[in-house]
């Protein structure tokens, strides 16, 4: 499912209809332009409802695979989150608020000020189909649901991706 329909249509970040883009919008405002009328259904509709949530991403084919986890005052939810992105078994990256402010609107903060446990993967090649990709993908999101008892099983390791630790 894609959460901006018209940016992927127009292939950019951006709402064609109002030049935003959506995730540095939430949570979004249902008076407001396209992008931030959108950002609020996804907000009221979605992540307010939710008990977890991975916002998949896709970056450039050079890139590694990783998962972003951003701190949040809810201090059971940042723990959730932490272990969400171990067990999706990529390169993880604790964003710190503090020296990322510019990063602010984002799906993943807005979740994680809501309470909602959450981490933003970050895939590649952007705009193209990936088999490895996929698999990646799919395995990670299956490890999340076994660690968060969604599905009985065993985490999975990510094989054949290069992972930084630490």
């Amino acid at each position: 499912p894609l959460l901006n329909p018209f940016s992927f249509n127009g292939r950019t970040y951006f709402t064609p209809e109002d030049g935003y883009n959506i995730n540095r919008v939430f949570p979004g405002d249902a008076k407001g332009l396209l992008t931030h009328r959108l950002a609020n259904l996804i907000y009221e509709q979605g992540i307010k409802k939710s008990d977890y949530m991975i916002d998949f991403h896709c970056n450039v084919a050079s890139a590694l695979c990783f998962s972003i986890v951003k701190e949040t005052a809810h201090h059971d939810a940042w723990e959730k989150s932490k272990k969400m992105a171990e067990a999706f078994g990529v390169t993880n990256i604790h964003m710190i608020m503090e020296y990322e402010a510019h990063r602010t609107g984002t799906m993943g903060q807005t979740a994680g000020e809501e309470g909602v446990p959450n981490i933003t993967v970050e895939l590649v090649p952007w705009r193209a189909i990936d088999q490895e990709a996929v698999e990646i993908g799919v395995r990670g999101t299956l490890n999340v649901m076994k660690t968060i008892g969604m599905i009985s099983g065993e985490v999975e390791p990510q094989e054949g991706k290069q992972i930084i630790p630490g």
